[in-house]
């Protein structure tokens, strides 16, 4: 069993460090439980942890310059942090992604043609969303759909009897009602020879711990 984490799971414990991730990578001993990371994912988070480094960084350098203009004079200038500093938290990331790499816990982009990710999109075949008509429509949903196709792509090339992926994830895309996996998703997984219960669907990692790891504990 394959527990994996969208961006929107990840996005507060940018170094898969909270209690919930630490007891579901030590259940890994209970067999046929491993939590990996969708790459696009990584690099979703690699992209915002830039941001919040950047945001973070800017934060502190606005309040030195407002405590040297109260003071007076330029107390704080040689205190403001620097661009090394941010480097060493983006090197603080790497080093964890790394580390999961090595174990093994990092789902490669999927094979996909640009012409079949894109008759995907045209075809608004979910997780794509379109928005607007004619020269005015957008498209949303391409990391989704990256995400969609990396589970696939897994459920193909695993050596399981009976292939299960828990997708924590808090997208409405993926999501019907009572969270179950949407109904066109079920469809193409029906279509594509997978179980119905090859993709499932929980709000949070936390569920995925009290329903599959604690019974397994008592």
């Amino acid at each position: 069993m394959l527990v994996v984490p969208d961006s929107n799971i990840m996005y507060p414990d940018l170094f898969f460090e909270s209690d919930a991730i630490t007891t579901i990578l030590n259940a890994e001993e209970v067999e046929g439980i491993k939590f990996m990371i969708p790459e696009v994912v990584i690099d979703e988070l690699r992209n915002h942890v830039e941001e919040r480094a950047d945001e973070a960084i800017g934060d502190v350098n606005k309040s030195h310059s407002q405590i040297d203009s109260l003071v007076g004079h330029n107390r704080y200038t040689d205190g403001c942090i620097a661009s090394h500093q941010k480097q060493d938290i983006l090197d603080r990331f790497e080093e964890r992604v790394n580390q999961f790499l090595e174990e093994g816990r990092i789902l490669a982009y999927p094979s996909i043609s640009p012409k079949e990710l894109a008759d995907r999109s045209i075809q608004d075949r979910r997780p794509f969303q379109s928005s607007g008509k004619g020269n005015q429509k957008s498209d949303r949903g391409m990391r989704d759909t990256l995400i969609w196709l990396t589970l696939k792509e897994h459920l193909k090339r695993t050596d399981d009897t009976v292939p299960r992926i828990l997708f924590a994830t808090q997208d409405t895309v993926f999501v019907a009602e009572e969270n179950r996996l949407h109904e066109s998703l079920v469809y193409e997984l029906k279509n594509e020879g997978f179980p119905q219960e090859s993709v499932t669907i929980r709000r949070n990692l936390n569920d995925v711990i009290i329903e599959f790891i604690s019974p397994l504990r008592t």
